[in-house]
């Protein structure tokens, strides 16, 4: 299931592109159905009493859903975003997009633990995207929910098999006022 907004502004736009392409190639790649990926756009670190969590509005009446693992799903994604600098009309966004996968169920007709070959998968169709600077690979879940406190009281089975989580911190390069492109 892909979570995208129905009129998005802003840095929403690339990020909603870039999503609906990991979403539809991420599902050919790994054999799945769409029920089993849960891919959401663009979240919000809220906090709550374990800490903060990354959140995303998912309907109306102002309910919010935590991200953090779904064992119900092969695969749930999403897009964090702190910081957008603005320089000469550009803006140029830090944003890191963080995978929960269940390597069991992801189409790899491997012996060992496949999530190296998961990382790739994900490196090689988001690096082929415009405007995208990859920074960092990032494994371990202290590194990969840094942002998210909440996570060592909410997540029970860290980064053991079949569960792995990982995160690409790249730079997203865009001009809000052309945002309105669809990648092809």
């Amino acid at each position: 299931m892909i979570y995208t907004k129905l009129s998005p502004v802003g840095i929403d736009v690339p990020l909603q592109s870039i999503q609906e392409r990991l979403f539809s190639k991420l599902l050919d790649k790994w054999s799945l159905d769409e029920s089993d990926y849960k891919s959401y756009g663009r979240c919000y670190r809220n906090t709550k009493q374990e800490g903060y969590v990354p959140e995303m509005y998912v309907g109306e009446g102002k309910q919010y859903q935590d991200l953090f693992l779904d064992d119900n799903v092969s695969v749930t994604s999403f897009f964090g975003c702190e910081k957008m600098p603005i320089t000469n009309r550009a803006f140029k966004a830090d944003v890191h997009l963080i995978f929960a996968v269940n390597l069991n169920k992801v189409g790899k007709n491997i012996e060992h633990r496949a999530d190296e070959e998961v990382r790739i998968d994900v490196y090689q169709v988001i690096s082929k995207l415009p405007s995208i600077e990859i920074n960092d690979i990032i494994v371990g879940s202290e590194n990969v929910f840094r942002e998210y406190t909440a996570w060592k009281k909410l997540i029970p089975n860290r980064d053991m098999q079949p569960y792995h989580f990982f995160r690409l911190n790249f730079t997203l390069n865009y001009i809000p006022s052309f945002c309105s492109f669809k990648l092809k």
